[in-house]
C-alpha cells in the first residue's frame, strides 16, 4: 500500500514473516522514525511497521466468509415416536 492510504485507528492485513495478521493502526512510529505503531488483533501484541509494503492490504471482515456448504438441519424424530407402544427402551422379560 501507500503512505498517504493508510490511516490512523484503520486495520490492515500485515505481512509478518510467511504469515499475514490483522492489525490496528495506533500512532505513527514514537520514536520518531518513518513507520505506525499497531497492534496484533489475535494476540495483542505491540508491533513497529517500518515500511507500507509489509501492509497487503485494508482489512474486509466479511472476506472468506461466503454461504456454509449446507443449512444445518434439525434433528430427525425417531423413526418409533410415530408408532404409538414403541417407545425405545428394551424391557427385560
Amino acid at each position: 500500500m501507500k503512505e498517504q492510504d493508510i490511516r490512523i485507528g484503520g486495520f490492515y492485513n500485515v505481512k509478518v514473516g510467511s504469515h499475514t495478521t490483522v492489525v490496528r493502526i495506533m500512532s505513527l512510529a514514537k520514536d520518531g522514525g518513518e513507520g505506525w505503531q499497531a497492534i496484533t488483533l489475535a494476540g495483542d501484541k505491540d508491533m513497529v511497521i517500518r515500511s507500507a509494503s509489509r501492509i497487503v492490504s485494508e482489512y474486509d471482515p466479511n472476506q472468506g466468509r461466503g454461504k456454509p456448504a449446507c443449512k444445518p438441519q434439525p434433528p430427525s424424530p425417531t423413526p418409533h415416536a410415530s408408532k404409538p407402544g414403541i417407545t425405545g427402551y428394551i424391557v427385560p422379560p
